[in-house]
């Protein structure tokens, strides 16, 4: 499991802050593990639906985008 520290989570967490900005909605980053993804950061969205979710949470891949 990545930690906060992640250099991964370090470089795409701005991005994922500039995603929520512009669209106002959550913003997660995820890898894959099979049929399976596993939420390793997020942002959440301040406004409207929110979708329940925590890290290291596992989906199915189908569940939302997934860049590949």
């Amino acid at each position: 499991m990545a930690g906060k520290r992640s250099p991964l989570i370090q470089i795409a967490h701005p991005y994922l802050e500039a995603i929520n900005e512009k669209t106002k909605l959550s913003a997660f980053l995820g890898l894959r593990s099979d049929r399976q993804t596993i939420l390793i950061d997020k942002v959440d969205s301040a406004y409207g639906i929110k979708v329940s979710s925590e890290i290291g949470m596992q989906m199915p891949v189908l569940a939302g985008p997934a860049l590949r």
